[in-house]
């Protein structure tokens, strides 16, 4: 007969890796990846990050290292986040893989690379009523992440007439989220806890 710890371990253990997995956008191969972050009635929202080479989807003319795409909506995101992401066009920004201007370095992995973030400037808007929010992963070809893009609404609510949708876009290295490995050990944290707690109530 299964103890209701063990099943309780099991549980605890497999849930850090199933939220993750779930939110994986995309892995950065060769080629870098394109992924859209968001599905939109009549228009989406696609992410862009590169794999360490030279990298220009949304038509750049230069390598960049990161993009974001929102032009298909007719409402406007304001730039928000620190400096080093450029304007391609309206609703298109990259973050250039050159950041020599911010004292950022060069290609393709800076020591510092800017969080991007945006915010739609109507109020009263959301993501999705409020079922499309959350973090999700870009990952290396190590399977490790390598971007963060979060999707949230400053609202009190979802629908919030005061509410905005807003976006954040955080690259490598400035990731302040745990990897894979780490939610892992999380989670053998806690069956040891609940195993030390069985043992205790037996």
């Amino acid at each position: 007969m299964v103890r209701k710890w063990m099943l309780t371990a099991i549980v605890l253990l497999l849930l850090p890796a199933l939220a993750y997995s779930q939110n994986v956008l995309c892995t950065e191969g060769n080629n870098g990846c394109v992924a859209v972050v968001y599905h939109g009635v009549s228009a989406n929202v696609t992410v862009a990050s590169d794999g360490e080479a030279t990298f220009d989807p949304f038509g750049a003319g230069y390598d960049t290292s990161d993009g974001i795409d929102f032009s298909g909506y007719t409402s406007i995101f304001a730039y928000t986040g620190k400096p080093g992401w450029t304007q391609l066009a309206t609703g298109q920004w990259v973050l250039p893989a050159n950041l020599t201007a911010i004292g950022c370095g060069t290609e393709n992995e800076p020591t510092c690379e800017p969080v991007g973030s945006w915010i739609d400037t109507i109020p009263g808007t959301y993501w999705g009523n409020g079922n499309q929010e959350g973090t999700y992963y870009i990952l290396d070809g190590s399977g490790a992440i390598s971007d963060v893009i979060t999707l949230y609404d400053t609202g009190k609510y979802p629908g919030d007439p005061n509410g905005h949708a807003a976006i954040t876009f955080q690259s490598d290295p400035s990731i302040s989220v745990p990897e894979p490995a780490t939610l892992s050990l999380l989670g053998l944290g806690l069956v040891s806890l609940a195993a030390l707690r069985g043992k205790k109530s037996a």
